[in-house]
């Protein structure tokens, strides 16, 4: 349901712009787009490095392998390039694919339950080292069209682009899957864990906000320092790594929370929506290419009205959420993660048994995007729901 969550504020943030608002009405639909805007990328890495180490678990230690890995990173990176060179400029498959690869490498290390929050560690720390090594550099890799030269322009600077400064630089952006990890590996949610999480998390979120409104306000007061305690996601700051990541682990804490101290489970509405998240490629791309795309034809700016971008968003989400339903009671997959399986070499019919990872509570099922029922090939951007919400399924059928 995570991933479900995840791509909706995906699509809104795509399709909803935030200027050139009037009305109280439009004001409030553009500041929802803003408070989203950094928040559904990173929960969406969260997702899948807790996918990737649940598939480890169910797969009882033994990691995929090195080519197995190496394949479906070079697909996913593979479509990013496609997708951006021939539709719309965008990164986030790319990076995406970089980060399953360092996240399943040190998975692979097995230096114990340990090692994701300390490769996490050693990432934070030595990302502003690193931004401020190459800060001359760097400062003018962006232009006035808000384009990184390293976009376009093949060199050092399409090395800041992915390590330093780009919209999703591996340094630090990696700490979120393995974040996900971590939790997987320290057993998060076992024992009334979620309920600790999602509490500790709400509460690191409002404290890193209110930190973030504070030094906003103070730039001149903190002078050199500023550029490093504001919330900034390019160049990424530590802040901006804490509140987003805090917000993240708050989200899936409490869904899977919600889950354990309800007698029935999540919502009935709710499971079309954990539908949606199990066809999160799909619907990734089919926005891009089928709302977006058009779209920026009659806008080649993408300045389209904020009443044309929502209504766009709210057909396409009505439509596709229709189609999805009726598309998982035939497949156990999502169309484009059915050919991400086949051209990585996988199987694209896994298993439907409802089977369970050793020690792990249906409430990390909806909120983790539990990829353990499918086995350990499985694409970590889509999996099929277990537990409660996959017995609602099959009865349905």
């Amino acid at each position: 349901m995570a991933r479900g969550l995840a791509v909706l504020g995906m699509i809104y943030v795509h399709l909803v712009p935030t200027e050139g608002t009037t009305t109280l009405a439009q004001k409030a639909c553009a500041g929802v787009a803003r408070f989203l805007e950094d928040k559904t990328a990173v929960l969406f890495c969260v997702l899948v490095g807790m996918a990737q180490a649940l598939q480890l678990r169910q797969a009882r230690g033994e990691a995929p392998s090195a080519r197995s890995v190496a394949r479906r990173s070079l697909t996913l990176a593979a479509a990013g390039f496609a997708l951006h060179w021939l539709v719309w400029p965008t990164e986030i498959l790319v990076p995406l694919a970089l980060m399953m690869v360092a996240t399943g490498m040190i998975l692979r290390i097995r230096m114990g339950r340990n090692a994701p929050a300390f490769a996490a560690g050693l990432l934070l720390v030595f990302s502003p080292i690193a931004v401020a090594i190459f800060a001359p550099t760097s400062g003018a890799d962006w232009t006035d069209a808000d384009r990184h030269v390293g976009e376009s322009a093949w060199g050092w600077a399409t090395a800041r682009f992915v390590f330093l400064n780009g919209n999703y630089p591996l340094l630090p952006w990696t700490a979120f899957p393995l974040c996900g990890a971590a939790m997987i590996a320290r057993d998060w949610n076992r024992g009334g864990g979620a309920r600790s999480w999602f509490f500790g998390g709400l509460a690191a979120t409002v404290a890193l906000q209110l930190t973030t409104l504070w030094t906003a306000r103070h730039v001149r007061m903190l002078g050199a320092l500023s550029p490093y305690l504001a919330s900034r996601w390019t160049p990424t700051t530590l802040p901006f790594v804490f509140l987003t990541g805090a917000t993240a682990v708050t989200l899936i804490a409490g869904l899977s929370w919600w889950e354990e101290i309800s007698a029935s489970g999540l919502p009935r509405l709710a499971k079309p929506l954990a539908l949606f998240g199990r066809a999160s490629l799909t619907h990734y791309l089919l926005h891009i290419c089928l709302v977006i795309a058009p779209l920026r034809i009659r806008f080649p700016a993408e300045d389209w009205p904020l009443a044309i971008g929502l209504s766009a968003a709210v057909i396409y989400v009505a439509v596709a959420g229709s189609m999805t339903v009726l598309w998982f009671r035939r497949y156990p997959r999502g169309p484009f993660e059915m050919l991400w399986a086949i051209a990585s070499a996988r199987d694209a019919n896994p298993s439907a048994p409802g089977r369970t990872a050793r020690g792990m509570p249906n409430g990390a099922n909806a909120a983790s995007g539990n990829p353990h029922a499918s086995g350990p090939g499985i694409s970590p951007l889509a999996q099929p729901p277990i537990g409660t919400a996959r017995a609602d399924l099959r009865s349905e059928e």
